[in-house]
């Protein structure tokens, strides 16, 4: 049984509040149906892979107030800026922009940061699990 494991952790420096209202499916679950569209089109490891963590990073930006995400999508293209270039730029930030009304339109009551995520594939096919600690009020917020 081949076994591969892709992990990122995201750290907080706060402490992680419990949620007392647990949403009504998995986060995990959720990922996979906000991703599933994609995942039809790329059934490459490496391809799921990173259809994933753009779909967390999508899922976590929707979390803030609408007027954050075009700040936060500039910090991803940043980022990535060596790694991709030109038009790619720009496609990965309209699939950001898809997940986030996804997200919002299918899980609108859903306020869970991923913290961190573990994917793995094996033969049986791939398993998600996240972790998740609850959102600030005021991240909802506009930003002053």
């Amino acid at each position: 049984m081949v076994k591969k494991r892709s992990k990122r952790k995201i750290s907080i420096t706060r402490k992680q509040k419990t949620n007392k209202n647990p949403p009504e499916i998995k986060i995990s679950e959720a990922i996979w149906k906000l991703s599933d569209p994609l995942i039809r089109q790329y059934r490459e490891t490496h391809r799921i892979q990173s259809i994933i963590s753009i779909t967390i990073i999508a899922w976590n930006f929707s979390l803030f107030h609408e007027d954050e995400h075009d700040r936060l999508q500039g910090l991803i293209s940043n980022a990535y800026a060596k790694a991709i270039h030109g038009d790619d730029t720009e496609v990965l930030v309209k699939c950001i922009d898809t997940l986030i009304k996804r997200k919002k339109t299918m899980y609108p009551n859903i306020n869970e940061y991923i913290v961190e995520y573990d994917l793995s594939f094996t033969d049986e096919g791939a398993h998600l699990s996240v972790g998740t600690s609850s959102v600030d009020e005021k991240i909802n917020k506009k930003a002053k």
